[in-house]
């Protein structure tokens, strides 16, 4: 073999080392190409050039379009490394949300690529990137038909997995859970993203585990399970480039969680959206209408990058604002038709060391004379300021407040049109109401509502909702002299998410140790925990006779190191 193939194979062997983080005698290498000054050995140079920048963007060379473009009609071999340049940036436009960047890309990608190279070397295949990379851009651009469907990335990943070809089996995996996010099918997103995040540990492949690890967050936020999210960013935020903090910034910030401050940030499209997004959060929990007008325009802007970012962004603004538009994605919840947050939010509304008279309320209703109320997400609380806060601290109740609490909700969003005894019951504690067993527990709680609206209006009740007909009519109202705001605890943070939440705060704990903690029956917390367990999420460990929890999610525990 001459020395010419010998330093190719040598640049090969050096990329493939560096795709999984090791890059022991990568300089050495590098110095090599550069010296020789052959076409071949300067696009390899280029190649792992990229590679470098794409673990450390301060460190290399960013690959140019240009640049690269003057590979276009070169010899195969000079091609097929500019190809591998083209492959890694396109997977930084990835990262970073950059749907532009990625066509850009992917067009020229395309010139370079033999399209009869089905050759995957460690697992990455040439010829596939191109096709996972297209299949990425139509997740990032595309709207309504234009949208990958799961048939089209099941055909790649099953194409990629007869060649060999782990990396883009990973990659058609993720986008799969995307896909099935976005009708929504979050079972299977979860099963998708939690198999994509093991295979790509068993490659040992950081940047597609870094696709996988923030996709995993993201549907285990839209399942209600924040602080699974917030556990799995956390440890990517301290693993993954530069180039993923905008889009972990994003998933951490609607998780309930703070994104680190970190002067390595790079500047990208999702960089800014996260940035608009914190800042419209600030302004609605600082309760200036003003900035917050200011910051959602912004916001509508930054995050035009990706359908389902502008998806969530009008969910947001439509749920944090109490008198902002209300959306066919939102308006069952706002309207109180279901309890269900919308749209993973359901981070958004953690309290934040707020008294004990509204603990885990996430979400509000607002309600005034003659109208129908509206929930809200709690960092909006701010912006109702006509608004008068009745809480069961406020009407000297005890913990059945929450009950009350909720009841008044219910009511205020009825309206003065006011709601029958069946769905009002149903509403407040979840199942159907019979009047033998049931009316006594009713009229304490209507008791305990109009203690609690006290000066601010009165709850109306009629003798009979049910005619003769056989019709349920309103039997309970609410008529307001002023605007209220109330909790609605229908919408407070699942028991487990509560409970994991202890546990990071706690630490390693015993069950009885969390009960207290919560103010949670310490059967309630032992079945949750059972739960967890078997999930994955948490591990125990025996202390003398106590049986001791700690987080612990088994599908993610640590990014694999550089």
């Amino acid at each position: 073999m001459s020395g010419e193939k010998i330093l190719t194979a040598a640049a090969r062997i050096a990329l493939s080392a560096a795709s999984h983080g090791d890059f022991r005698g990568f300089g050495r290498t590098v110095a090599d190409l550069e010296s020789s000054g052959t076409p071949v050995h300067q696009a390899w140079c280029v190649a792992l050039e990229s590679m470098r920048w794409s673990f450390e963007p301060a460190a290399a060379r960013p690959p140019t379009i240009d640049g690269v473009g003057r590979l276009v009609g070169a010899p195969l071999e000079v091609r097929e490394a500019g190809a591998r340049t083209c492959a890694i940036a396109e997977r930084v436009a990835i990262a970073t949300l950059d749907g532009d960047r990625l066509g850009d890309w992917i067009r020229l990608h395309a010139e370079l690529i033999d399209p009869n190279d089905a050759t995957a070397e460690d697992g990455d295949d040439p010829a596939l990137a191109l096709d996972s990379a297209r299949l990425w851009h139509l997740l990032l651009t595309g709207t309504g038909p234009v949208r990958p469907s799961d048939e089209e990335a099941k055909a790649l990943q099953d194409k990629a997995a007869r060649r060999g070809a782990g990396v883009q089996v990973i990659e058609a995996a993720v986008a799969r859970a995307l896909v099935a996010l976005s009708h929504p099918a979050i079972d299977i997103a979860v099963d998708l993203a939690r198999q994509a995040l093991r295979m790509a540990q068993a490659e040992a492949q950081p940047s597609c585990e870094y696709l996988a690890g923030v996709t995993l967050a993201r549907v285990r936020r839209y399942s209600g399970r924040p602080h699974l999210a917030l556990h799995i960013l956390s440890a990517l935020g301290g693993a993954a480039p530069p180039f993923w903090a905008g889009w972990i910034g994003w998933e951490i910030l609607l998780a309930g969680g703070d994104p680190p401050n970190d002067a390595a940030d790079f500047s990208s499209p999702s960089a800014k959206a996260r940035d608009d997004l914190a800042r419209l959060l600030d302004t609605a929990r600082d309760g200036d209408k003003a900035a917050f007008a200011v910051a959602s325009s912004a916001l509508r802007s930054s995050s035009a990058i990706w359908p389902d970012m502008t998806y969530e962004t009008d969910a947001l603004l439509s749920t944090l604002d109490p008198a902002g538009q209300v959306i066919e994605a939102t308006a069952s919840w706002i309207r109180g038709d279901t309890a269900t947050i919308p749209h993973g939010l359901h981070g958004v509304g953690i309290p934040r060391g707020v008294g004990a008279e509204i603990e885990g309320a996430t979400a509000f209703v607002i309600g005034s004379p003659s109208t129908l109320g509206r929930r809200f997400l709690r960092p909006g609380l701010t912006l109702a300021t006509s608004a008068r806060l009745l809480t069961r601290e406020s009407a000297k109740l005890s913990t059945a407040g929450v009950r009350t609490e909720t009841g008044v909700a219910a009511l205020a969003l009825a309206g003065s049109a006011g709601i029958s005894r069946q769905e009002f019951f149903r509403r407040v504690y979840g199942f159907p109401f019979v009047a033998q067993r049931h009316q006594a527990v009713l009229d304490v709680l209507c008791h305990r509502a109009r203690q609690l609206v006290g000066s601010s209006g009165d709850v109306r009740r009629y003798s009979s909702d049910e005619g003769a007909d056989g019709i349920s009519r309103p039997a309970l109202a609410l008529d307001l002299r002023e605007t209220i705001v109330v909790p609605d605890m229908r919408c407070a943070l699942p028991a487990a998410d509560r409970v994991l939440r202890a546990l990071a705060t706690l630490g390693a704990t015993t069950a009885s140790a969390a009960s207290d903690a919560l103010r949670m029956p310490l059967r309630t917390v032992q079945s949750v925990l059972q739960k967890l367990v078997a999930e994955g999420a948490c591990s125990t460990e025996r202390d003398g006779r106590h049986i001791v929890y700690r987080i612990e999610d088994t599908t993610f525990t640590q990014v694999t190191p550089l």
